[in-house]
């Protein structure tokens, strides 16, 4: 009888949760094809923060490259330096995204400010970017990356 009522209760409790999850996020608004690039940009720099480049390589198609370096090779680049740098700081600015059907192209500004030991003097990297986006099942990923650092 004990163990009945446990399973019962427990059922309760995980449709009332599903149940909010399912209210909260019906009440949502749907973002738009131009909202969810930002959104996912967004993502992708609070990732870079966080040095997690299982989540930066969520956004990327399986074919994706930058500057002749595919999409395998990246990651590994990027694990690199994740684990080589401190308190990075990113930050996008001056953000377009223009949305043609299933395709889409945003450009903007970045900086990087990172730290190789906890006092050191932060090491700043500024540089303009495309990304080009494809919309596949629903979601975008970016197939493809250009530019890079403005050297003065």
């Amino acid at each position: 009888m004990f163990r009945f009522r446990q399973l019962v209760l427990s059922l309760g409790i995980v449709l009332l949760v599903c149940g909010g999850w399912w209210a909260w996020r019906s009440s949502q608004p749907t973002l738009s094809d131009k909202e969810q690039i930002i959104a996912n940009i967004e993502a992708i720099r609070v990732a870079v923060q966080e040095g997690s480049v299982s989540r930066i390589a969520s956004f990327l198609d399986k074919d994706f490259t930058w500057s002749g370096t595919d999409k395998e090779e990246l990651l590994k680049i990027m694990q690199g330096a994740f684990m080589r740098w401190r308190a990075v700081v990113a930050n996008v600015t001056a953000l377009r995204v223009e949305v043609n059907k299933n395709n889409a192209v945003a450009t903007g500004k970045y900086s990087l400010a990172m730290r190789p030991a906890p006092k050191a003097r932060p090491e700043v990297h500024l540089g303009n970017f495309t990304l080009y986006f494809e919309k596949r099942d629903g979601e975008w990923l970016i197939t493809r990356a250009d530019g890079g650092e403005n050297k003065e």
